[in-house]
Protein backbone atom coordinates (compact mmCIF):
# COMPACT_ATOMS: atom_id res chain seq x y z
CA UNK A 1 0.00 0.00 0.00
CA UNK A 2 2.46 2.46 0.52
CA UNK A 3 4.21 1.33 -2.59
CA UNK A 4 0.73 2.69 -4.14
CA UNK A 5 0.47 6.01 -2.50
CA UNK A 6 4.13 6.64 -3.22
CA UNK A 7 3.26 6.03 -7.07
CA UNK A 8 0.31 8.02 -7.05
CA UNK A 9 1.58 11.12 -5.39
CA UNK A 10 4.58 10.85 -8.21
CA UNK A 11 1.72 10.82 -10.60
CA UNK A 12 0.11 13.75 -8.86
CA UNK A 13 3.34 16.18 -8.92
CA UNK A 14 4.40 14.61 -12.81
CA UNK A 15 0.87 16.11 -13.65
CA UNK A 16 1.59 19.74 -12.16
CA UNK A 17 4.72 19.95 -13.71
CA UNK A 18 3.24 18.72 -16.80
CA UNK A 19 0.42 21.94 -16.39
CA UNK A 20 2.74 24.62 -15.41
CA UNK A 21 4.80 23.63 -18.93
CA UNK A 22 1.50 23.88 -20.44
CA UNK A 23 1.11 27.59 -18.99
CA UNK A 24 4.57 28.98 -19.64
CA UNK A 25 4.46 27.57 -23.18
CA UNK A 26 0.60 29.57 -23.67
CA UNK A 27 2.11 32.48 -22.14
CA UNK A 28 5.26 32.51 -24.55
CA UNK A 29 2.96 32.29 -27.23
CA UNK A 30 0.90 35.14 -25.97
CA UNK A 31 3.86 37.22 -25.32
CA UNK A 32 4.89 35.99 -28.92
CA UNK A 33 1.67 37.19 -30.56
CA UNK A 34 1.86 40.67 -28.79
CA UNK A 35 5.16 41.51 -29.91
CA UNK A 36 4.28 40.68 -33.86
CA UNK A 37 1.42 43.07 -33.50
CA UNK A 38 3.75 45.58 -32.11
CA UNK A 39 5.95 45.48 -34.92
CA UNK A 40 2.81 45.07 -37.49
CA UNK A 41 1.51 48.37 -36.46
CA UNK A 42 5.14 50.46 -35.87
CA UNK A 43 5.21 49.67 -39.73
CA UNK A 44 2.12 50.89 -40.23
CA UNK A 45 3.08 53.97 -38.80
CA UNK A 46 6.23 54.26 -40.39
CA UNK A 47 4.24 53.39 -43.64
CA UNK A 48 1.63 56.80 -42.96
CA UNK A 49 4.39 59.12 -42.35
CA UNK A 50 6.44 58.13 -45.14
CA UNK A 51 3.47 58.54 -47.65
CA UNK A 52 2.57 62.26 -46.00
CA UNK A 53 6.21 63.46 -46.40
CA UNK A 54 5.96 62.26 -50.46
CA UNK A 55 8.82 59.74 -49.82
CA UNK A 56 6.61 56.78 -51.41
CA UNK A 57 5.06 59.26 -53.78
CA UNK A 58 5.38 57.71 -57.40
CA UNK A 59 7.07 59.84 -60.04
CA UNK A 60 4.47 61.49 -62.54
CA UNK A 61 4.21 59.52 -65.65
CA UNK A 62 4.52 61.01 -69.04
CA UNK A 63 0.90 60.05 -69.78
CA UNK A 64 -0.01 62.27 -66.48
CA UNK A 65 2.11 65.18 -68.00
CA UNK A 66 0.38 64.19 -71.99
CA UNK A 67 -3.04 64.74 -70.00
CA UNK A 68 -2.36 68.14 -67.78
CA UNK A 69 -0.64 69.05 -71.31
CA UNK A 70 -3.92 68.52 -72.87
CA UNK A 71 -5.63 70.20 -70.57
CA UNK A 72 -3.92 73.46 -70.96
CA UNK A 73 -4.70 73.53 -74.59
CA UNK A 74 -8.84 72.39 -74.47
CA UNK A 75 -9.02 75.65 -71.60
CA UNK A 76 -12.30 77.47 -72.92
CA UNK A 77 -11.64 80.19 -71.26
CA UNK A 78 -7.61 81.34 -72.36
CA UNK A 79 -5.81 84.14 -70.39
CA UNK A 80 -5.38 87.03 -72.95
CA UNK A 81 -2.26 88.98 -72.27
CA UNK A 82 -2.96 93.08 -72.45
CA UNK A 83 -1.20 95.00 -75.48
CA UNK A 84 -1.86 98.71 -76.60
CA UNK A 85 -4.77 98.84 -79.09
CA UNK A 86 -2.61 100.17 -81.83
CA UNK A 87 -0.22 96.75 -81.14
CA UNK A 88 -0.37 93.67 -83.18
CA UNK A 89 -2.33 90.32 -81.59
CA UNK A 90 -0.16 88.01 -80.28
CA UNK A 91 -0.36 84.45 -81.45
CA UNK A 92 -0.55 81.23 -79.80
CA UNK A 93 2.37 78.58 -80.75
CA UNK A 94 2.83 75.18 -78.75
CA UNK A 95 6.68 75.27 -78.91
CA UNK A 96 9.19 78.21 -79.08
CA UNK A 97 13.09 78.14 -80.60
CA UNK A 98 15.57 80.54 -77.74
CA UNK A 99 19.04 79.91 -77.64
CA UNK A 100 19.10 76.72 -79.82
CA UNK A 101 16.63 75.59 -77.00
CA UNK A 102 13.87 74.48 -77.18
CA UNK A 103 11.00 75.84 -74.86
CA UNK A 104 7.40 74.09 -75.06
CA UNK A 105 3.88 73.80 -73.55
CA UNK A 106 3.63 71.75 -70.26
CA UNK A 107 7.70 72.46 -69.71
CA UNK A 108 9.14 72.57 -66.10
CA UNK A 109 9.32 76.32 -65.07
CA UNK A 110 12.48 75.78 -63.50
CA UNK A 111 13.53 73.73 -66.78
CA UNK A 112 12.55 77.30 -68.82
CA UNK A 113 14.64 79.33 -66.65
CA UNK A 114 17.75 77.43 -67.11
CA UNK A 115 17.57 78.70 -70.90
CA UNK A 116 15.99 82.13 -70.14
CA UNK A 117 17.88 85.12 -67.97
CA UNK A 118 16.41 87.37 -66.28
CA UNK A 119 17.98 90.57 -68.27
CA UNK A 120 15.64 88.67 -70.86
CA UNK A 121 12.57 90.51 -69.46
CA UNK A 122 11.32 93.61 -70.90
CA UNK A 123 7.98 94.22 -68.04
CA UNK A 124 7.46 93.20 -65.24
CA UNK A 125 4.81 90.43 -65.17
CA UNK A 126 0.62 90.17 -65.63
CA UNK A 127 -1.25 88.09 -63.15
CA UNK A 128 -4.98 87.22 -63.27
CA UNK A 129 -7.12 85.12 -61.33
CA UNK A 130 -8.48 82.30 -63.55
CA UNK A 131 -9.24 79.06 -61.40
CA UNK A 132 -10.71 77.05 -64.30
CA UNK A 133 -6.76 77.06 -65.54
CA UNK A 134 -4.50 77.25 -62.54
CA UNK A 135 -5.08 76.90 -59.00
CA UNK A 136 -3.13 80.10 -58.13
CA UNK A 137 -3.01 83.79 -59.88
CA UNK A 138 -2.16 82.88 -63.23
CA UNK A 139 1.53 84.71 -64.27
CA UNK A 140 2.01 86.17 -67.72
CA UNK A 141 6.24 86.65 -68.07
CA UNK A 142 6.91 89.24 -71.08
CA UNK A 143 10.45 88.20 -73.07
CA UNK A 144 12.23 89.27 -75.62
CA UNK A 145 15.21 87.03 -77.14
CA UNK A 146 16.74 86.80 -80.57
CA UNK A 147 14.87 89.33 -82.02
CA UNK A 148 11.42 87.16 -80.97
CA UNK A 149 9.02 89.04 -78.66
CA UNK A 150 6.67 86.56 -76.99
CA UNK A 151 4.77 85.79 -73.70
CA UNK A 152 5.01 82.80 -71.09
CA UNK A 153 1.85 81.90 -69.52
CA UNK A 154 2.94 80.11 -66.12
CA UNK A 155 -0.19 77.90 -64.28
CA UNK A 156 -0.19 75.46 -61.20
CA UNK A 157 -2.59 73.15 -61.90
CA UNK A 158 -1.91 71.18 -58.85
CA UNK A 159 -0.39 72.14 -55.51
CA UNK A 160 2.18 69.10 -55.63
CA UNK A 161 3.11 69.42 -59.53
CA UNK A 162 5.61 72.12 -60.56
CA UNK A 163 4.46 75.39 -62.06
CA UNK A 164 4.83 74.67 -65.77
CA UNK A 165 4.43 76.44 -69.08
CA UNK A 166 0.60 76.62 -69.89
CA UNK A 167 0.64 79.12 -73.04
CA UNK A 168 3.32 80.65 -75.42
CA UNK A 169 2.51 83.69 -77.21
CA UNK A 170 4.57 84.85 -79.43
CA UNK A 171 4.71 88.71 -81.55
CA UNK A 172 4.59 88.41 -85.28
CA UNK A 173 7.97 89.72 -86.50
CA UNK A 174 8.76 93.43 -86.49
CA UNK A 175 10.17 96.11 -88.46
CA UNK A 176 14.10 95.83 -88.63
CA UNK A 177 15.03 98.11 -85.26
CA UNK A 178 11.99 97.58 -83.53
CA UNK A 179 10.93 96.05 -80.32
CA UNK A 180 8.52 96.15 -77.70
CA UNK A 181 11.58 96.97 -75.09
CA UNK A 182 11.95 100.27 -77.33
CA UNK A 183 8.53 101.22 -76.98
CA UNK A 184 9.16 103.50 -73.90
CA UNK A 185 11.83 105.36 -75.55
CA UNK A 186 13.23 108.67 -74.22
CA UNK A 187 11.34 111.82 -75.09
CA UNK A 188 14.18 113.26 -77.11
CA UNK A 189 12.04 116.85 -76.90
CA UNK A 190 12.08 116.69 -73.03
CA UNK A 191 15.29 118.97 -71.61
CA UNK A 192 16.64 118.80 -68.03
CA UNK A 193 15.09 122.07 -65.99
CA UNK A 194 17.59 125.11 -65.42
CA UNK A 195 16.73 126.10 -62.29
CA UNK A 196 17.38 122.81 -60.36
CA UNK A 197 20.55 122.76 -58.24
CA UNK A 198 23.55 121.43 -59.84
CA UNK A 199 24.49 117.48 -58.13
CA UNK A 200 27.15 114.79 -58.44
CA UNK A 201 25.80 111.41 -58.21
CA UNK A 202 28.27 109.99 -55.58
CA UNK A 203 27.53 106.65 -55.49
CA UNK A 204 25.65 103.33 -56.45
CA UNK A 205 24.44 100.53 -55.07
CA UNK A 206 21.83 98.32 -56.70
CA UNK A 207 18.83 100.66 -57.39
CA UNK A 208 19.98 103.16 -55.49
CA UNK A 209 21.90 106.60 -55.86
CA UNK A 210 23.41 109.15 -53.57
CA UNK A 211 24.11 112.20 -54.91
CA UNK A 212 25.54 115.60 -53.61
CA UNK A 213 24.16 119.44 -53.77
CA UNK A 214 25.60 121.93 -52.57
CA UNK A 215 25.71 122.82 -48.68
CA UNK A 216 23.84 125.98 -49.63
CA UNK A 217 21.23 124.74 -51.08
CA UNK A 218 17.77 125.77 -50.32
CA UNK A 219 14.83 123.44 -49.38
CA UNK A 220 12.66 125.41 -52.15
CA UNK A 221 16.00 124.38 -54.54
CA UNK A 222 15.32 120.71 -53.55
CA UNK A 223 12.17 120.68 -54.07
CA UNK A 224 12.82 121.75 -58.02
CA UNK A 225 15.17 118.50 -57.40
CA UNK A 226 12.68 116.57 -56.81
CA UNK A 227 9.68 117.87 -59.16
CA UNK A 228 12.79 117.13 -61.71
CA UNK A 229 13.14 113.80 -61.26
CA UNK A 230 9.11 113.07 -61.62
CA UNK A 231 8.97 114.93 -64.40
CA UNK A 232 11.77 112.78 -66.31
CA UNK A 233 9.78 109.75 -65.28
CA UNK A 234 6.70 111.48 -66.98
CA UNK A 235 8.86 112.22 -70.14
CA UNK A 236 10.45 108.76 -69.53
CA UNK A 237 13.86 110.46 -69.75
CA UNK A 238 15.72 109.81 -66.41
CA UNK A 239 18.77 108.76 -68.86
CA UNK A 240 18.81 112.71 -69.02
CA UNK A 241 19.76 112.90 -64.96
CA UNK A 242 20.88 110.07 -63.76
CA UNK A 243 22.96 106.44 -64.68
CA UNK A 244 20.80 103.04 -65.25
CA UNK A 245 19.65 101.97 -62.02
CA UNK A 246 19.10 97.58 -63.02
CA UNK A 247 21.03 95.84 -65.79
CA UNK A 248 17.13 94.99 -66.98
CA UNK A 249 15.66 96.31 -69.93
CA UNK A 250 12.00 97.07 -67.98
CA UNK A 251 11.60 100.52 -68.22
CA UNK A 252 14.81 101.24 -70.24
CA UNK A 253 16.78 99.74 -67.08
CA UNK A 254 14.81 102.19 -64.55
CA UNK A 255 12.27 99.75 -63.10
CA UNK A 256 13.49 100.81 -59.87
CA UNK A 257 15.24 104.02 -58.48
CA UNK A 258 15.77 105.32 -55.09
CA UNK A 259 17.72 108.55 -54.96
CA UNK A 260 18.97 109.75 -51.75
CA UNK A 261 20.44 113.61 -51.51
CA UNK A 262 23.24 114.87 -48.94
CA UNK A 263 24.46 118.16 -48.85
CA UNK A 264 27.04 116.65 -46.87
CA UNK A 265 29.63 114.11 -49.12
CA UNK A 266 31.17 112.08 -46.24
CA UNK A 267 27.38 110.53 -45.58
CA UNK A 268 27.09 110.34 -49.36
CA UNK A 269 30.08 108.01 -49.77
CA UNK A 270 29.88 104.24 -51.50
CA UNK A 271 30.51 102.72 -47.90
CA UNK A 272 28.24 103.97 -45.96
CA UNK A 273 25.46 103.58 -48.71
CA UNK A 274 26.73 99.72 -49.22
CA UNK A 275 25.81 99.20 -45.54
CA UNK A 276 22.50 101.02 -46.07
CA UNK A 277 21.31 99.09 -48.69
CA UNK A 278 22.64 95.30 -47.80
CA UNK A 279 25.68 94.93 -49.19
CA UNK A 280 28.28 95.80 -46.62
CA UNK A 281 29.50 93.00 -44.04
CA UNK A 282 26.89 91.95 -41.98
CA UNK A 283 27.48 91.32 -38.46
CA UNK A 284 27.42 88.02 -36.46
CA UNK A 285 26.92 89.37 -32.93
CA UNK A 286 23.69 91.48 -31.41
CA UNK A 287 25.56 94.33 -30.38
CA UNK A 288 27.09 94.72 -33.79
CA UNK A 289 23.72 94.44 -35.20
CA UNK A 290 22.24 96.98 -32.82
CA UNK A 291 25.02 99.36 -34.26
CA UNK A 292 23.89 98.76 -37.73
CA UNK A 293 20.71 100.18 -36.53
CA UNK A 294 21.81 102.60 -35.07
CA UNK A 295 23.84 103.53 -37.72
CA UNK A 296 20.87 103.77 -40.03
CA UNK A 297 18.98 106.15 -37.81
CA UNK A 298 21.84 108.55 -37.56
CA UNK A 299 22.14 108.12 -41.81
CA UNK A 300 18.85 108.96 -42.47
CA UNK A 301 18.85 112.30 -40.63
CA UNK A 302 21.76 113.52 -42.96
CA UNK A 303 18.98 112.85 -46.04
CA UNK A 304 17.87 116.46 -47.23
CA UNK A 305 15.50 115.04 -49.94
CA UNK A 306 14.69 111.60 -51.20
CA UNK A 307 12.82 110.17 -54.52
CA UNK A 308 11.69 107.30 -55.06
CA UNK A 309 9.96 105.32 -58.16
CA UNK A 310 8.94 101.47 -58.58
CA UNK A 311 7.70 99.31 -61.73
CA UNK A 312 5.60 96.56 -59.85
CA UNK A 313 3.42 93.89 -62.04
CA UNK A 314 0.17 94.31 -63.63
CA UNK A 315 1.32 97.66 -65.10
CA UNK A 316 0.95 98.95 -61.68
CA UNK A 317 3.83 101.49 -60.21
CA UNK A 318 4.72 103.58 -56.91
CA UNK A 319 6.25 106.91 -56.81
CA UNK A 320 7.54 109.38 -53.73
CA UNK A 321 8.88 112.40 -53.21
CA UNK A 322 9.82 114.84 -50.47
CA UNK A 323 11.88 116.85 -48.34
CA UNK A 324 13.75 115.25 -45.90
CA UNK A 325 13.36 111.40 -44.80
CA UNK A 326 10.40 109.15 -43.36
CA UNK A 327 10.81 105.26 -43.07
CA UNK A 328 7.45 103.25 -41.55
CA UNK A 329 6.16 106.52 -39.80
CA UNK A 330 9.10 108.01 -38.26
CA UNK A 331 10.03 111.47 -39.58
CA UNK A 332 14.06 111.79 -39.17
CA UNK A 333 14.26 115.27 -40.49
CA UNK A 334 12.49 118.28 -38.78
CA UNK A 335 11.71 119.95 -41.71
CA UNK A 336 9.96 116.79 -43.30
CA UNK A 337 7.79 117.85 -46.19
CA UNK A 338 6.16 115.24 -48.36
CA UNK A 339 5.88 116.40 -51.52
CA UNK A 340 3.97 113.88 -53.80
CA UNK A 341 3.06 109.90 -53.01
CA UNK A 342 1.79 107.16 -54.88
CA UNK A 343 1.48 103.52 -53.39
CA UNK A 344 2.80 100.80 -55.60
CA UNK A 345 0.60 98.23 -53.58
CA UNK A 346 -2.61 101.09 -54.14
CA UNK A 347 -2.59 100.39 -57.73
CA UNK A 348 -1.81 96.33 -57.99
CA UNK A 349 -4.68 94.97 -58.57
CA UNK A 350 -5.30 91.40 -60.08
CA UNK A 351 -8.10 90.88 -62.02
CA UNK A 352 -10.27 87.99 -62.26
CA UNK A 353 -10.73 85.60 -65.73
CA UNK A 354 -13.15 83.23 -64.31
CA UNK A 355 -16.01 82.54 -66.32
CA UNK A 356 -18.96 83.10 -65.38
CA UNK A 357 -21.55 81.04 -63.67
Amino acid sequence: MALLKEIHQENLRSSNNYKIVIKWDILKMIKGCLSLISGLLALIGLFLIFKDCGFLKAPPSTTSISQQQKQIEVQSNPVSTKTDSNEENFTEVKSIIVRNKVIKVGDKLDDVYAILKPVDRIKEPDMVRNPSMSIRPVITQHYEVDGKIFDLVIVLLKENDPYRIGKILLKPMQKLGQSLSNENKTDTEWTVPQNIPKFKVSAKCGSFLNIVVSPNTTNEELKLLIYAFRDARINNAFNKMIPKTSESRINNGYAKVFIQVFTEPQWASEDKLRIVCGKGPMPNNPQERMKNIKFNDEYNKHIKAYYDYEVGPNNSWGESGSIGYAELGQKYSSNYEQLFSKSLLDSLKIPNTSPSK
